[in-house]
């Protein structure tokens, strides 16, 4: 028989609830990266007879409880892309006036300098001025 876990936090620790009964299973049944990445990608757990732990999609919509915001969900999803064309428009918040100062900070290389000049520039703003 199948025993169906989906991943839960209660008190804000990551751990498997059983489906049918609420028991929570114990750490030995299913690793704790199996539950994070079931938790991460929508999915159930799913513990056979030999004690194989294998991920199904779960078709149940998920609850409308709100998901706590943790530092490793945001660096996990974070794009480039998203992230640079941000940095443009607060960049256009500060040559506009809207905001008086803007702080960016990251790794060297990475074209912070040129994309807020370029900006500014496109902006028809002047260095110094």
């Amino acid at each position: 028989m199948n025993n169906i876990y989906e991943p839960a936090r209660i008190d804000g620790k990551l751990v498997a609830k059983n489906v049918a009964t609420g028991s929570i299973a114990p750490e030995s049944l299913i690793r704790y990266i199996q539950i994070r990445n079931a938790e991460k990608n929508n999915e159930i757990l799913v513990v056979g007879g030999s004690g194989r732990v294998s991920r199904m999609k779960n078709t149940q919509p998920k609850s409308n409880e709100p998901q706590k915001l943790s530092f490793m969900t945001v660096v996990e999803k974070r794009d480039p892309k998203v992230m640079f064309k941000n940095l443009e428009r607060l960049t256009k918040m500060v040559g506009r006036g809207i905001q008086p100062s803007l702080v960016i900070t990251g790794g060297a290389g990475l074209g912070k300098t040129y994309l807020v000049k370029k900006t500014l520039t496109e902006m028809g703003l002047e260095e110094a001025k």
